[in-house]
């Protein structure tokens, strides 16, 4: 029984939700070329200008999908075709850098890595001694940097000279081939695991015993104390001989640039431009530890993913930080959901708010709160989830010295420049912390925060080098782990709970879901509830599919792994039949066939509770999930925008037709919101015939903006149309010696004494007698639609009116203003008049409730 209970108190990962900006600065010149076979090639400005379908633009960059594959480099180190998913156009404004090898040149931006024989490096930290990668395909010869590799090799691996020259039969390094370097690798292979534990002890007896380069010094001594390398580096060294030709690299030249850069999206990042193998990576694979790069929109993920991070690999990132720090981890790890920022993250719901124990907010420190930012803080006040700051690109500021590891390491004056502490503390104040605390929160450093309840921790990283994700990491899970323990503990004996991230075909299994398992036991061949808007599915589940630890759900290197059960928190994806009916946001269970109906009951409720209330009347909203449509909901609720209708999916020919006879009843509800989705093209056929206006974005807050500020300009066009419907007010004086003619038409001239006179306007005498109506008016002989005051015109009078019988020269005629309009421009649309026009209102007002006896005419 004993042993039972402590079973059930254990804890689960924490499920974590990464938000924020995620720059995107690794970017090709207009003119590269991009492969897409061996012997043909495209432009990549042109490749994106024949992309058509749009997943974002805003004012500094467009993002467009992709369908193609494209060369690069496998993860194996391989020369393959990579699926190519988008296509970005981004403004750039500064330097391009002309790298220049012996059959090869390419222009990139600083910030875009190569694969040169020292590994990834960015273009602004080449040198002369570095080589590049380039495929074989494009270059007929094996040129490596032999002498040079072979020399960083058996450092690392803890080789002399002599040892290489016994084991290969050779007397000097520089006659060595090719396929000698291969059967050297695969001799290492052998005692691999021995040399590791050695040098790992001993590191810097065996380099004191060496004549080593200083510069490479400090990264053996992290590589063998870390540990991480072994056999599969030597494999992936290997393949990269096989597949790929080292060049050297020729010139680099520093280009002034205005203008916009492109980039592609590939299944792992990289790929081969002009001949050239290039490469992107972020922030998570920092945290990961893999070359995998997620792919990005809007300057955000854009497709849904989780990573499982092992508690061990956790404790060996921040193993200097838990020592100093005497941190016990308890948690089993983080499930880490690599989120498209805000449309994940509402989807990541249950009952009580988000399923997101704790979320990291990124923010570039240089760059500051970007909109995303913004939008992402008030998502998380909203749903009361704990959060922390990732300050990300501290490499980026003037003379600071970034590096692999802690921040809190080199966070001090023997590792930085004075100059560049205090460019990072205004930085830091000025980019986030006070953002923040307009947003209500306080903030600091973590370092420096007493009280972690009231105060939110910022944690300088960078994505490039990895300094700060120690750091990140343990903030992450003590947090979780400190103040979270209740909400972690495990039912190891209950069904599966979830919610459902994305509905995905895979081939060979037809419809899959990609799922958040977040409390008990998933198992195969167990019955898949599902909650839908207006129904519940209930299905067998056919396979359990998960991914290795530390690798992402939509990009695994290796194919899923079926396996028989998943214990919670874990990211899964699920085969079975009739999925096709599933939308994201959707809360499931996993249960036997005897709790069928408990877990449909649970569902529904959750669905039920998850109900957008809508108005009698209002606009139709759209979104992607349940919870961007709750989200959407909410912000414009705090509008006071009414909601006739909110629905999960692509607007279609229906919701059009919906929205035109809204449209009917109030010009205002004539509107469509769709938040990250699209306009099917039958319904973008059908809104050519009702012009239904239709505002669409991957942000909610500039959809609730457009809105507003569409509604606001509406009801002042609606406004001054009304207005300018009304007759407006004036009293004229008939001049003398200016009769031109007596009727059919009356003409004279007129002096405008107050208000504005109008072609249509009805004249009346002081007595109330109708003349007739204005039916033409000239000023100088030119035709004009209305005179204002001060003016002397002609007009012309159609109607019973005879001049010098029914008026004369020097009588007042007065605009017949009817009761209802009076009582409009009175009450309603005074402040548009002028002066001289409430002027004539009055007048004429007063002239009615005397002629009528009614003191009340007109109020």
């Amino acid at each position: 029984m004993a042993k039972k209970k402590k079973q059930e108190s254990r804890l689960r990962c924490p499920i974590v939700s990464v938000l924020g900006h995620v720059d995107h600065g690794k970017c090709l010149s207009p003119e590269e070329n991009v492969y897409i076979n061996t012997e043909e090639f495209i432009n990549i400005e042109e490749l994106f200008n024949l992309s058509k379908e749009v997943v974002l633009k805003d004012d500094s960059k467009e993002i467009r999908e992709l369908n193609i594959e494209v060369y690069g480099a496998s993860e194996k180190g391989e020369f393959t075709k990579l699926k190519a998913s988008h296509v970005w156009k981004v403004k750039h404004e500064g330097y391009l850098i002309n790298v220049e090898l012996k059959h090869a040149k390419i222009k990139v931006t600083p910030e875009h890595p190569f694969l040169t024989n020292k590994g990834w490096k960015r273009a602004d930290k080449l040198s002369f001694n570095d080589y590049l990668a380039v495929p074989k395909e494009f270059f007929n010869c094996n040129r490596y940097p032999l002498k040079e590799e072979l020399e960083r090799l058996r450092l690392i691996f803890g080789y002399s000279e002599e040892e290489i020259y016994e084991k290969l039969g050779i007397k000097e390094l520089d006659n060595l081939k090719y396929r000698e370097i291969v059967e050297l690798l695969n001799l290492f292979k052998e005692e691999l695991n021995e040399r590791k534990r050695k040098l790992r002890k001993e590191p810097i007896k065996y380099l004191n015993s060496l004549s080593v380069r200083e510069e490479i010094k400090r990264e053996l001594i992290d590589l063998w104390r870390r540990g991480e390398f072994g056999v599969e580096d030597l494999n992936y060294i290997k393949n990269l001989i096989d597949n790929f030709s080292f060049l050297p690299v020729k010139d680099l030249k520093f280009i002034n640039y205005d203008g916009y850069v492109y980039d592609i999206t590939t299944e792992i990042h990289n790929f081969v431009a002009n001949k050239i193998l290039v490469h992107n990576t972020t922030l998570l694979d920092k945290i990961r530890r893999t070359r995998v790069a997620e792919r990005e929109a809007g300057g955000m993920t854009q497709h849904i993913g989780a990573s499982e991070i092992p508690i061990d690999v956790i404790k060996k990132v921040c193993k200097p930080l838990l020592g100093m720090l005497k941190a016990d981890l308890k948690i089993p790890g983080l499930l880490v959901i690599d989120t498209p920022g805000h449309e994940a993250f509402t989807s990541l719901r249950r009952r009580g708010g988000s399923l997101a124990d704790i979320a990291i907010l990124v923010v570039d420190i240089n760059e500051g709160f970007k909109p995303q930012t913004f939008e992402a803080v008030n998502i998380l006040k909203q749903y009361k989830t704990p959060f922390v700051v990732a300050a990300n690109k501290i490499d980026l500021i003037p003379g600071w010295n970034s590096r692999e590891g802690p921040f809190i390491l080199n966070f001090n004056e023997k590792a930085q420049h004075p100059n560049a502490l205090t460019e990072f503390e205004i930085r830091l104040y000025n980019n986030i912390i006070r953002y923040l605390n307009e947003l209500g929160f306080d903030a600091d450093l973590y370092s420096r925060v007493k009280d972690l309840t009231k105060t939110v921790c910022i944690i300088p990283v960078s994505a490039k080098t990895g300094e700060g994700i120690p750091d990140l990491l343990m903030m992450v899970a003590g947090l979780a782990q400190k103040f979270l323990e209740e909400r972690l503990k495990l039912n190891v004996e209950g069904y599966a709970k979830g919610t459902v991230l994305e509905v995905k075909e895979e081939k060979g299994l037809g419809t899959t879901i990609d799922s958040i398992i977040y409390d008990g036991i998933a198992r195969r061949g167990d019955y898949l509830v599902v909650g839908l808007p207006n129904d519940v599915l209930v299905t067998k589940v056919k396979a359990l599919l998960k991914p290795k630890p530390l690798d992402e759900m939509r990009d695994p290197r290796d194919k899923f792994r079926p396996v028989d059960e998943v214990v919670a928190a874990a990211g899964v994806k699920i085969a079975a039949p009739e999925l096709e009916r599933v939308i994201a946001g959707s809360p499931i269970r996993i249960v036997p066939e005897d709790k069928i109906e408990e877990a449909k009951e649970e569902v529904m409720k959750e669905v039920e509770e998850a109900k957008i209330e809508t108005d009698e009347e209002g606009i139709l909203i759209k979104a992607d999930t349940i919870g961007s449509l709750e989200a959407l909901a909410n912000e414009l609720r705090k509008e006071g925008v009414k909601i006739a209708k909110a629905e999960v999916g692509d607007i279609t020919k229906k919701d059009i037709i919906e929205a035109y006879s809204y449209k009917q009843s109030n010009p205002l509800y004539g509107a469509i919101i769709g938040f990250n989705v699209k306009v099917l093209p039958e319904a973008e056929k059908e809104n050519e015939k009702y012009k239904v206006k239709i505002f669409l974005d991957n942000i909610i807050y500039k959809l609730v903006e457009d809105f507003t500020e569409w509604v606001k300009k509406e009801k002042e066009r609606i406004e001054k149309e009304k207005f300018e419907r009304l007759i407006r007010p004036a009293i004229v004086k008939i001049l003398p010696d200016c009769i031109f003619r007596q009727k059919n038409p009356a003409i004279c001239g007129v002096e405008v004494l107050a208000g504005t006179l109008r072609v249509g306007s009805p004249l009346m005498r002081e007595d109330g007698m109708l003349l007739g109506t204005v039916r033409e008016i000239k000023d100088k002989g030119e035709n004009v639609k209305e005179v204002k005051a001060g003016k002397a015109v002609s007009i012309a009078i159609e109607g019973k009116c005879t001049l010098k019988r029914h008026v004369d020269e020097n009588d007042i005629m007065y605009v017949a203003v009817p009761e209802e309009h009076v009582r409009e421009l009175y009450h309603k649309y005074r402040d548009r008049l002028r002066s001289d026009e409430v002027e004539a209102l009055l007048e004429y007002m007063k002239l009615m409730q005397k002629l009528t006896n009614n003191i009340f005419w007109g109020r």
